[in-house]
């Protein structure tokens, strides 16, 4: 996440989510959208300690990309998933680029 854009003081108080709950909460920046690549990943190390499952297995990866109404980079994320334990769902737009107006 962007340098300044949560207080140490707030993340420590109150951060029981994710980042984009408190960015949310607090307001500000204006948030508009995010991206993410998605990805059969094997599970290696830590992320496979805390997932607790066998190096190797393979994991659904989420790269995702946060950006505001000015279309300013504001948060990174990598999130893993078993596969088979949830059901995404992806909506496409048509007509539209992403961080343009209507």
């Amino acid at each position: 996440i962007g340098e300044g854009l949560i207080q140490e003081a707030v993340l420590s108080r109150e951060f029981h989510g994710s980042v984009l709950d408190v960015l949310l909460k607090g307001g500000e920046p204006a948030l508009e959208y995010s991206t993410s690549e998605i990805s059969a990943v094997s599970a290696e190390g830590r992320v496979a300690d805390m997932l607790r499952v066998s190096e190797g297995s393979v994991l659904l990866q989420f790269e995702a990309s946060l950006f505001t109404k000015d279309g300013e980079l504001v948060d990174l994320s990598q999130s893993y998933f078993l596969p088979g334990t949830f059901k995404f769902h992806v909506v496409r737009r048509v007509g539209r680029r992403l961080g343009t107006a209507a």
